[in-house]
């Protein structure tokens, strides 16, 4: 289900929380070109922290497992944060558990 241009969490297993038929991480393997380059990716922000490139968050809320765990198996880093909707903080682990996205959180 899709509420103002965003997925909603269903029961666990149900199509809104990663369920098969959500299209799941299989599905993503056949997306991910290049993931980006955690040196070009990561910047410094305060509080000695690094952010993480919209490419990155996007594949993350996507749910791409292979794009993200490229990322960190690349050097990015898994405390790496970016700012959504004015919240400043937020990690990849937190943007794919928003979207239901329970392969990318593992």
């Amino acid at each position: 289900e899709v509420v103002a241009g965003r997925p909603t969490a269903t029961a666990a297993g149900g199509e809104g929380a990663g369920g098969a038929s959500s299209g799941g991480a299989s599905s993503a393997g056949s997306r991910v070109a290049n993931p980006p380059s955690p040196a070009v990716a990561a910047e410094p922000v305060s509080g000695g922290a690094a952010a993480v490139s919209d490419e990155v968050v996007a594949a993350a809320e996507r749910g791409e497992e292979e794009a993200v765990l490229a990322w960190l198996e690349g050097g990015g880093r898994v405390d790496a944060t970016y700012e959504r909707g004015g919240v400043s903080g937020v990690t990849l682990l937190m943007g794919a558990a928003l979207y239901g996205h329970e392969r990318v959180v593992e």
